[in-house]
């Protein structure tokens, strides 16, 4: 039979092993709910992120910018095609002059045909310059008005076989007129190949500048938007290590308390208290 002052000793023994064995059980308890509160802040975690990612930041601050390139786009195809023109016929005009210099050469009766295949090839290059109804950059090459009536100047020149020194005259005169007509024209189309040539430079030179600029804002957003995403990510990892520290602190001040509930003896050997201990 256990003595009553030895049972007063075991007494407290006993409230120590019970303290352990919740100190024991609390940790799994601890850990479920530890794994669901970190499930749900992670899930918070990935909704604020997926709301983040999906706005666009970028919008506001950059729609009157993204007006102003879609409106410089909408007028680069018109002016490369202009000026492809008048490129095109300003070297066509120049081969025509060519062609009409050196037939203006072959007028003796001795190259006779070889005139001749020279003035239709000068007709030729003639026939493909392309006509504009206006002058979309610089002044009016004149081209719809000039171009029939060169064609018809040249259509109009006969050489008679450059039998008389008249023909030759009549025929290099003739020439002498068509190339002063082609080479006015040829002064406007350089002029407007030029023009079109800046006009060009300076639109794509304003492109770089606006997409620039629309590159720096939202190079400067997508830096906000992974600041506020690691912040998110920082504050979830702070709340679980809160958590987890809180859980901690208790279990060593439990720890602590039950250690220093022991007064007396522990259990005597093959006691059934040894079974909480």
């Amino acid at each position: 039979m256990i003595p009553i002052g030895s049972a007063s000793v075991q007494s407290f023994n006993f409230a120590q092993s019970f303290a352990r064995l919740a100190q024991a059980a609390s940790r799994p308890a601890f850990e479920l709910q530890f794994n669901a509160a970190q499930n749900a802040v992670l899930d918070r975690l990935d909704r604020q992120i997926e709301e983040l990612q999906s706005t666009d930041l970028f919008l506001g601050q950059t729609a009157t910018l993204r007006v102003k390139l879609s409106q410089l786009d909408s007028r680069l195809p018109e002016i490369e095609a202009y000026r492809t023109t008048v490129t095109g016929n300003r070297t066509t005009v120049l081969d025509a002059l060519e062609a009409l210099a050196e037939a203006r050469d072959l007028a003796d009766p001795g190259t006779s045909a070889d005139f001749d295949a020279k003035l239709a090839e000068a007709v030729t290059l003639v026939e493909k310059l392309q006509t504009q109804p206006f002058a979309l950059i610089g002044v009016d090459d004149g081209l719809l008005q000039t171009k029939p009536q060169v064609e018809a100047d040249l259509a109009g020149i006969t050489t008679n076989g450059f039998a008389t020194a008249g023909d030759i005259q009549a025929v290099q005169d003739a020439i002498d007129n068509v190339s002063a007509t082609l080479n006015g024209t040829l002064a406007v189309l350089e002029i407007n190949d030029d023009d079109a040539f800046n006009t060009l430079t300076a639109l794509e030179r304003q492109k770089a500048e606006v997409q620039r600029q629309i590159d720096a804002i939202e190079t400067d957003q997508r830096q906000q938007r992974l600041d506020e995403v690691n912040e998110l990510r920082e504050q979830a990892s702070r709340t679980l290590t809160i958590i987890s520290l809180g859980f901690e602190g208790a279990q060593n001040l439990g720890q602590f308390l039950s250690d220093n509930l022991s007064i007396g003896q522990d259990p005597e050997p093959g006691s059934v208290l040894n079974l909480f201990v």
